[in-house]
């Protein structure tokens, strides 16, 4: 999930900001919530850049699997077809997402727009299934692939390249993969499997990432 200021107990204002051509990067700690400064090549897999975590002046990396949230509810809870459009996205994804059905459900609940991080995730959903069983990423374990269209859902196409830490044979086949998340019409799609007045407040075209 993007809304990073879900994370709680953050003081570390005042630290530099991102750049993606300098040598070293601002990793933070979800846990002892210590910020350090790393040589970009030592970044370790499943490291994500976000930005606007409560407490921190600009982007930083975090272990995706390790954040601490805060698990309140900031809305009345998720309608049968939010949820259906969960499971649906399950089942596109299979078990590169670990997470399970509630944990799923809890994330949103929690989100302070759970509606635009749906389509978020609907569209990754999309992007995994389109990709996962092509050949030219059958030697790439489902994880990692997901864990890079993740990415690409937290960065801004002209940087998702810059700031991922690459892996042997990554850059060969993940490229054409962003180009195309940050190019999938997964709108019509959406509106084809589902009822978007049950689930938006909003017009689902006014809902863009």
């Amino acid at each position: 999930m993007r809304e990073c200021e879900r994370m709680n107990g953050f003081n570390l204002a005042g630290q530099p900001q991102h750049d993606p051509h300098r040598n070293t990067v601002r990793v933070l700690d979800a846990v002892t919530n210590r910020l350090t400064e790393i040589p970009r090549c030592e970044l370790a897999p499943g490291y994500m850049l976000v930005n606007g975590i409560r407490g921190v002046e600009g982007p930083v990396y975090v272990n995706q699997d390790a954040v601490r949230l805060d698990w309140r509810p900031k809305h009345g809870g998720l309608s049968k077809e939010f949820k259906r459009v969960i499971r649906h996205c399950m089942t596109l994804v299979g078990n590169a997402d670990h997470r399970t059905f509630q944990e799923l459900v809890n994330a949103f609940s929690c989100d302070a727009n759970p509606e635009r991080e749906l389509l978020i995730y609907f569209r990754s959903a999309l992007v995994f299934q389109h990709f996962a069983a092509r050949s030219a990423v059958s030697v790439t374990k489902g994880h990692r692939l997901w864990q890079w269209i993740n990415h690409c859902s937290n960065t801004e196409a002209s940087t998702a390249c810059e700031t991922w830490a690459w892996e042997p044979g990554e850059r060969e086949v993940f490229p054409p993969i962003a180009d195309y998340y940050y190019s999938c019409n997964y709108e019509a799609e959406f509106k084809k499997l589902f009822n978007s007045e049950k689930i938006f407040p909003l017009p689902l075209n006014s809902e863009k990432n």
